[in-house]
């Protein structure tokens, strides 16, 4: 569920062009409400015969984020910026039914669920100046550790045709600790014009998560 949020953050470390060896102090907050429509698409096998089951529902995930750093210069291009931040994101599902088309009695009955996954991190983020062609590069990374408080990632159901016959669905719960690692730059191909790639890494035990991003904008 952090994970998720997390992606939707960006961060690119700012510069005065040319030069760069400012002191920065950065303060972000994001918030977001965003609805997700999710599906539920399930077959029954049974005596050799086939039972199809489907479901739709809509629910909402809020997130905000709260992040403070302070940019110290290392040297004449580069600088280190350590920083804190803290994620809170809330998840509701409304309840919700199968269809069962073909009357075999599996179809189940979902209750609401909320849930949330508050995520702290402590690191640093890293920046240095170059100039490749004369044309300005930014080379970023970040190394932070990541701790994740989750609630609730469980999910009740009964079924249908025997009201009383629930249990109970648990889903995947993220490690509480995880090392955050990111690499990339970013290239100004005129004053307006950037190119930004960057790699995004998240490592814990029994769980690593890859991402990459290219971003090309131009300001006016």
């Amino acid at each position: 569920m952090a994970q998720e949020a997390d992606q939707k953050h960006e961060h690119h470390p700012e510069h005065e062009l040319p030069g760069g060896a400012e002191m920065k102090r950065g303060l972000q907050e994001i918030a977001e409400i965003e609805p997700d429509r999710g599906s539920n698409q399930r077959a029954e096998q049974r005596a050799g015969a086939g039972d199809q089951l489907g479901a739709s529902f809509q629910g909402q995930s809020y997130v905000g984020r709260f992040e403070g750093g302070y940019r110290f210069a290392v040297a004449a291009a580069s600088g280190v910026t350590p920083y804190a931040a803290v994620q809170a994101q809330a998840f509701h599902t409304p309840g919700y039914s199968e269809t069962d088309l073909s009357g075999g009695g599996f179809g189940l009955s979902y209750g609401a669920m909320n849930a949330t996954d508050t995520r702290s991190e402590l690191g640093a983020r890293f920046d240095t100046l170059q100039i490749v062609d004369n044309m300005p590069v930014v080379w970023h990374g970040r190394l932070a550790w990541a701790h994740d408080w989750v609630s609730n990632p469980a999910l009740g159901a009964t079924f249908e045709s025997l009201p009383g016959a629930s249990f109970t669905v648990n889903g995947a719960t993220p490690p509480p600790n995880s090392a955050l690692t990111s690499a990339g730059a970013k290239l100004y191909i005129t004053p307006a014009l950037s190119f930004d790639a960057k790699f995004d890494g998240e490592f814990a035990s029994g769980s690593q998560t890859y991402a990459g991003t290219g971003t090309l904008r131009y300001s006016w």
